[in-house]
Protein backbone atom coordinates (compact mmCIF):
# COMPACT_ATOMS: atom_id res chain seq x y z
CA UNK A 1 0.00 0.00 0.00
CA UNK A 2 1.11 3.74 -0.71
CA UNK A 3 2.35 5.69 2.24
CA UNK A 4 -1.17 7.63 2.28
CA UNK A 5 -2.54 9.89 5.17
CA UNK A 6 -4.80 8.44 7.78
CA UNK A 7 -7.33 10.74 6.41
CA UNK A 8 -7.02 9.77 2.82
CA UNK A 9 -10.06 8.66 0.90
CA UNK A 10 -8.98 5.83 -1.88
CA UNK A 11 -10.46 3.62 -3.74
CA UNK A 12 -10.18 -0.31 -3.83
CA UNK A 13 -10.04 -0.10 -7.95
CA UNK A 14 -7.56 2.28 -7.88
CA UNK A 15 -3.28 1.57 -8.56
CA UNK A 16 -1.15 3.07 -6.49
CA UNK A 17 2.09 1.96 -6.07
CA UNK A 18 3.95 1.56 -2.48
CA UNK A 19 6.45 4.88 -3.30
CA UNK A 20 3.36 7.00 -3.89
CA UNK A 21 2.64 10.06 -1.09
CA UNK A 22 -0.91 10.41 -0.93
CA UNK A 23 -1.77 13.61 1.56
CA UNK A 24 -4.75 14.25 4.22
CA UNK A 25 -8.19 14.53 2.72
CA UNK A 26 -7.00 13.85 -0.66
CA UNK A 27 -9.60 11.73 -2.56
CA UNK A 28 -8.66 9.04 -5.49
CA UNK A 29 -12.46 8.49 -7.24
CA UNK A 30 -12.57 5.72 -9.79
CA UNK A 31 -10.32 3.93 -11.49
CA UNK A 32 -6.85 5.98 -11.02
CA UNK A 33 -3.36 4.27 -11.80
CA UNK A 34 -0.63 6.38 -10.76
CA UNK A 35 3.26 5.42 -11.53
CA UNK A 36 5.76 5.38 -8.85
CA UNK A 37 6.85 8.38 -6.45
CA UNK A 38 3.81 10.31 -7.54
CA UNK A 39 2.86 13.11 -4.79
CA UNK A 40 -0.78 14.08 -4.36
CA UNK A 41 -0.77 16.64 -2.13
CA UNK A 42 -3.64 17.56 0.73
CA UNK A 43 -7.34 17.98 -0.24
CA UNK A 44 -6.51 17.36 -4.12
CA UNK A 45 -9.29 15.08 -5.42
CA UNK A 46 -8.15 12.85 -8.68
CA UNK A 47 -11.41 11.15 -10.38
CA UNK A 48 -10.07 8.88 -13.07
CA UNK A 49 -10.25 7.05 -15.32
CA UNK A 50 -6.74 8.62 -15.36
CA UNK A 51 -3.23 8.00 -15.37
CA UNK A 52 -0.49 9.81 -13.65
CA UNK A 53 3.16 9.33 -14.51
CA UNK A 54 6.03 8.46 -12.30
CA UNK A 55 7.63 10.82 -9.86
CA UNK A 56 4.77 13.61 -10.90
CA UNK A 57 3.37 16.21 -7.96
CA UNK A 58 0.01 17.41 -7.49
CA UNK A 59 -0.62 20.75 -4.98
CA UNK A 60 -2.87 21.02 -2.36
CA UNK A 61 -6.53 21.98 -3.42
CA UNK A 62 -6.58 20.79 -7.28
CA UNK A 63 -9.12 18.82 -8.97
CA UNK A 64 -7.57 15.94 -11.56
CA UNK A 65 -10.03 14.42 -14.03
CA UNK A 66 -13.14 16.71 -13.59
CA UNK A 67 -15.86 15.72 -15.68
CA UNK A 68 -16.68 17.16 -19.05
CA UNK A 69 -20.20 19.17 -18.99
CA UNK A 70 -22.22 16.28 -20.30
CA UNK A 71 -20.39 13.42 -18.15
CA UNK A 72 -21.07 16.28 -15.02
CA UNK A 73 -24.72 17.05 -15.55
CA UNK A 74 -25.66 12.91 -16.12
CA UNK A 75 -24.16 11.89 -12.71
CA UNK A 76 -25.65 15.22 -11.17
CA UNK A 77 -28.83 14.34 -12.28
CA UNK A 78 -28.76 10.59 -10.43
CA UNK A 79 -28.48 12.52 -7.58
CA UNK A 80 -24.68 11.34 -7.90
CA UNK A 81 -22.96 14.73 -5.92
CA UNK A 82 -19.24 13.04 -5.63
CA UNK A 83 -19.31 11.59 -9.30
CA UNK A 84 -17.91 8.06 -8.14
CA UNK A 85 -18.53 5.79 -11.06
CA UNK A 86 -17.71 8.25 -13.63
CA UNK A 87 -16.61 7.15 -16.77
CA UNK A 88 -15.62 10.15 -19.31
CA UNK A 89 -12.65 9.57 -21.42
CA UNK A 90 -9.39 9.01 -19.45
CA UNK A 91 -7.14 12.10 -18.59
CA UNK A 92 -3.21 11.05 -19.21
CA UNK A 93 -0.60 12.89 -17.62
CA UNK A 94 3.10 12.25 -17.88
CA UNK A 95 6.27 11.98 -15.58
CA UNK A 96 7.87 14.35 -14.08
CA UNK A 97 4.84 17.18 -14.20
CA UNK A 98 4.30 19.76 -11.65
CA UNK A 99 0.80 20.78 -10.65
CA UNK A 100 0.80 23.80 -8.37
CA UNK A 101 -1.77 24.41 -6.03
CA UNK A 102 -5.91 25.45 -6.65
CA UNK A 103 -5.36 24.04 -10.07
CA UNK A 104 -8.26 21.98 -12.04
CA UNK A 105 -7.83 20.00 -14.61
CA UNK A 106 -10.61 18.26 -16.26
CA UNK A 107 -11.11 14.48 -18.21
CA UNK A 108 -9.34 13.98 -21.47
CA UNK A 109 -6.77 16.71 -20.98
CA UNK A 110 -3.27 14.60 -22.37
CA UNK A 111 -0.19 16.33 -20.12
CA UNK A 112 3.34 15.25 -21.53
CA UNK A 113 6.48 14.42 -20.07
CA UNK A 114 8.38 17.44 -17.82
CA UNK A 115 5.34 19.94 -17.98
CA UNK A 116 5.05 22.40 -14.87
CA UNK A 117 2.62 24.70 -14.20
CA UNK A 118 2.29 27.43 -12.06
CA UNK A 119 -0.61 28.09 -9.42
CA UNK A 120 -4.90 28.61 -10.35
CA UNK A 121 -4.84 27.08 -13.68
CA UNK A 122 -7.40 26.01 -15.39
CA UNK A 123 -7.36 23.22 -18.61
CA UNK A 124 -10.53 22.30 -19.99
CA UNK A 125 -11.43 18.85 -21.96
CA UNK A 126 -9.68 17.90 -25.19
CA UNK A 127 -6.64 19.86 -24.55
CA UNK A 128 -3.16 18.24 -25.25
CA UNK A 129 0.33 20.13 -23.77
CA UNK A 130 3.24 19.21 -25.40
CA UNK A 131 6.58 17.80 -23.68
CA UNK A 132 8.62 20.28 -21.07
CA UNK A 133 6.08 23.24 -21.72
CA UNK A 134 5.56 25.73 -18.94
CA UNK A 135 2.21 27.25 -17.67
CA UNK A 136 2.17 30.10 -15.51
CA UNK A 137 -0.40 30.84 -12.75
CA UNK A 138 -3.96 31.76 -13.43
CA UNK A 139 -3.86 30.99 -17.07
CA UNK A 140 -7.03 29.14 -18.91
CA UNK A 141 -6.79 27.24 -21.43
CA UNK A 142 -10.50 26.29 -22.23
CA UNK A 143 -10.65 23.11 -23.99
CA UNK A 144 -9.89 21.33 -27.70
CA UNK A 145 -6.66 23.25 -28.22
CA UNK A 146 -3.54 21.61 -29.09
CA UNK A 147 -0.31 23.23 -27.12
CA UNK A 148 3.03 22.33 -28.59
CA UNK A 149 6.68 21.35 -27.16
CA UNK A 150 8.76 23.93 -25.31
CA UNK A 151 6.19 26.51 -24.61
CA UNK A 152 5.93 28.74 -22.17
CA UNK A 153 2.93 30.50 -21.24
CA UNK A 154 3.03 33.35 -18.92
CA UNK A 155 0.82 34.28 -16.12
CA UNK A 156 -2.56 35.27 -17.06
CA UNK A 157 -2.91 34.32 -20.60
CA UNK A 158 -6.13 33.17 -22.29
CA UNK A 159 -6.21 30.63 -24.89
CA UNK A 160 -9.57 29.61 -26.42
CA UNK A 161 -11.28 26.27 -27.60
CA UNK A 162 -10.19 25.19 -31.09
CA UNK A 163 -6.13 27.50 -30.66
CA UNK A 164 -3.35 25.32 -32.23
CA UNK A 165 0.12 27.12 -30.41
CA UNK A 166 3.07 25.63 -31.80
CA UNK A 167 6.45 24.05 -30.56
CA UNK A 168 8.67 26.77 -28.60
CA UNK A 169 5.72 29.85 -28.52
CA UNK A 170 5.97 32.81 -25.83
CA UNK A 171 2.98 33.92 -25.03
CA UNK A 172 3.72 37.14 -23.18
CA UNK A 173 1.97 38.09 -19.55
CA UNK A 174 -1.99 38.21 -20.29
CA UNK A 175 -2.16 37.99 -23.65
CA UNK A 176 -5.67 37.15 -24.86
CA UNK A 177 -6.76 34.93 -27.81
CA UNK A 178 -10.06 35.00 -29.09
CA UNK A 179 -12.39 32.69 -31.04
CA UNK A 180 -15.43 34.10 -31.75
CA UNK A 181 -15.71 36.95 -34.35
CA UNK A 182 -19.32 38.41 -33.78
CA UNK A 183 -19.14 38.13 -29.80
CA UNK A 184 -22.09 35.68 -29.69
CA UNK A 185 -24.57 37.82 -31.85
CA UNK A 186 -24.70 35.83 -35.32
CA UNK A 187 -24.04 31.48 -35.42
CA UNK A 188 -20.65 31.34 -36.66
CA UNK A 189 -18.02 28.53 -36.68
CA UNK A 190 -15.16 28.74 -33.41
CA UNK A 191 -11.71 29.31 -34.98
CA UNK A 192 -9.10 30.36 -32.48
CA UNK A 193 -5.20 31.50 -33.81
CA UNK A 194 -3.13 29.21 -34.80
CA UNK A 195 1.23 30.41 -33.71
CA UNK A 196 3.27 28.65 -35.87
CA UNK A 197 6.66 27.04 -34.34
CA UNK A 198 8.75 29.67 -32.28
CA UNK A 199 6.78 32.67 -32.68
CA UNK A 200 6.49 35.31 -29.67
CA UNK A 201 3.23 37.19 -28.52
CA UNK A 202 4.16 40.17 -26.28
CA UNK A 203 2.42 41.19 -22.89
CA UNK A 204 -0.97 41.74 -23.32
CA UNK A 205 -1.58 41.50 -26.96
CA UNK A 206 -4.40 40.80 -28.67
CA UNK A 207 -4.80 37.74 -31.73
CA UNK A 208 -8.71 37.94 -33.28
CA UNK A 209 -10.23 34.69 -34.59
CA UNK A 210 -8.72 33.07 -36.92
CA UNK A 211 -5.37 34.94 -37.21
CA UNK A 212 -1.94 33.20 -38.07
CA UNK A 213 1.23 33.91 -36.68
CA UNK A 214 3.60 32.95 -38.55
CA UNK A 215 7.12 31.33 -37.61
CA UNK A 216 9.80 33.11 -35.75
CA UNK A 217 7.74 35.85 -35.57
CA UNK A 218 7.43 38.35 -33.33
CA UNK A 219 3.97 40.73 -31.52
CA UNK A 220 5.03 43.65 -30.06
CA UNK A 221 3.71 44.03 -26.58
CA UNK A 222 -0.22 45.47 -26.66
CA UNK A 223 -0.99 44.82 -30.31
CA UNK A 224 -4.05 43.49 -31.39
CA UNK A 225 -3.50 41.46 -34.42
CA UNK A 226 -6.67 41.77 -36.49
CA UNK A 227 -4.62 39.89 -39.54
CA UNK A 228 -2.18 36.78 -40.32
CA UNK A 229 1.32 38.47 -39.65
CA UNK A 230 4.50 36.84 -41.60
CA UNK A 231 7.05 34.77 -40.67
CA UNK A 232 10.27 36.05 -39.05
CA UNK A 233 8.72 39.70 -39.34
CA UNK A 234 8.09 41.88 -35.89
CA UNK A 235 4.02 43.37 -35.94
CA UNK A 236 3.27 46.00 -33.26
CA UNK A 237 0.40 48.88 -32.61
CA UNK A 238 -3.54 48.66 -32.77
CA UNK A 239 -4.15 47.35 -35.45
CA UNK A 240 -0.93 45.42 -35.60
CA UNK A 241 1.00 46.67 -38.94
CA UNK A 242 4.55 45.46 -40.14
CA UNK A 243 7.30 47.21 -38.08
CA UNK A 244 10.57 45.18 -39.59
CA UNK A 245 11.83 42.18 -40.30
CA UNK A 246 13.32 40.26 -37.24
CA UNK A 247 16.66 41.35 -36.75
CA UNK A 248 19.32 39.05 -37.36
CA UNK A 249 20.92 39.38 -33.95
CA UNK A 250 17.35 38.43 -32.05
CA UNK A 251 17.83 35.43 -30.31
CA UNK A 252 15.21 32.53 -32.11
CA UNK A 253 14.67 29.38 -30.96
CA UNK A 254 13.82 27.69 -34.33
Amino acid sequence: MSSADSKASLEPGSKIPKSCLIGPNARLVGKVRLGDSVKVSANTIIWGPITIGNATYLGPNCIVGHPAKHDFKESLSKGNLDLTGHEGTATKIGRNVIIRSNSIIYSSVTISDNVSSGHNILLREETRIGEGSTIGSNVTIDGRCSIGRGVSIQTGVYIPPYSKIGDLVFLGPHCILLNDKYLSRKKTELVGPTIRRGASIGGGAVLLPGVVVGEGAVVAAGAVVTENVKARTVVAGVPARFLKPLPEDWSSPL
